[in-house]
């Protein structure tokens, strides 16, 4: 007997959403949160050492939820070229960066899954970070790194430094930055008993609880909170995810939703992300700007030329 046509429909539903789930689940971390362990905050990526051009590494994956990788440093205009030869299994690679004062790493900047090469061009100088992420299981192999145009960089990256530090990393000899946090923020220690200090200003202990991690949300206010947690502490109902009628303000790029960039002031889809119809009319292909209407009066001229 052949399922009805409502239950045909259902199981198609469900099969649809299970699809949607698996491929959220193989989308790459964010790298702009973090979290507190032992009192001290760290970010969500674990460093395993400092690449240099022309290193091979062998490396192991995990899984889908184990984020380690590897540092490097980039020049301006530098081409980076990294690839993953497996042994068994196979992984991703994903860049972030550049590093943030703080010590996040933003948004991913590119992917390259199983063997395929990762090649990116450094638009700015700074560290990155390369993810070694198995969303398909557990992997093994080598990983290579090379780099067209990069040059020493004026001071190294402290070695597998994972510190999130609101108030930026300390200084070290001459103008360079060690693996520590600079003066804690006026906050600090002064927020009422389960609240915490974060960015320089005191959360509540309802914010203190929720988890860092972002995964945007829309109140009902009209402004975009960084997950449904803070919203609900801000007692602010939720309408929709990661859209919003009011722009949200910003100074950095890291500020904003995946896909998203900081552009005068207020987050904004990247330009590779803005459907056609959105961009300004110069910005758009020539083939697909709307034709230019004549002058009022020109097109009756030429008719009554034509008639006489």
């Amino acid at each position: 007997m052949s399922p009805s046509p409502l239950r045909r429909c259902a199981l198609l539903a469900a099969l649809a959403a299970c699809e949607g789930a698996r491929e959220e689940d193989r989308r790459p971390p964010h790298g702009g949160g973090y979290s507190r362990v032992a009192g001290v905050a760290r970010t969500r990526f674990e460093p395993l050492g400092v690449l240099t051009p022309g290193a091979r590494v062998a490396v192991e994956a995990r899984g889908a939820d184990v984020w380690r990788g590897y540092e490097l440093s980039l020049s301006t205009g530098a081409v980076a070229r990294l690839r993953f030869r497996a042994e068994r299994g196979a992984l991703d690679l994903v860049l972030y960066g550049p590093r943030t004062p703080q010590g996040l790493w933003g948004a991913p900047l590119a992917r390259a899954a199983g063997g395929e090469k990762l090649r990116y061009a450094a638009a700015s100088a700074g560290v990155y970070f390369v993810l070694l992420w198995a969303p398909r299981g557990a992997a093994r192999g080598e990983l290579r790194f090379e780099c067209d145009g990069c040059r020493p960089p004026p001071c190294p990256p402290p070695a597998a430094c994972d510190l999130f530090c609101e108030g930026g990393y300390a200084p070290a000899a001459g103008a360079c930055l060690s693996c520590a946090c600079a003066a804690a923020p006026a906050c600090e220690g002064a927020c009422p008993e389960g609240g915490a200090c974060v960015a320089g200003r005191c959360e509540s202990p309802c914010e203190a609880s929720c988890d860092p991690r972002p995964a945007p949300v829309c109140g009902e206010d009209g402004r975009l909170y960084p997950n449904a947690c803070l919203a609900a502490c801000a007692a602010v109902a939720q309408v929709a995810r990661e859209r919003c009628d009011r722009p949200r303000p910003c100074r950095e790029d890291d500020e904003c939703p995946l896909r998203s960039a900081c552009r005068e002031g207020v987050c904004a889809p990247r330009e590779e992300e803005r459907p056609e119809e959105e961009r300004p009319e110069e910005e758009r292909p020539e083939e697909e700007r709307p034709e230019e209407e004549p002058p009022a009066g020109e097109g009756a001229e030429e008719g009554a030329d034509e008639e006489g």
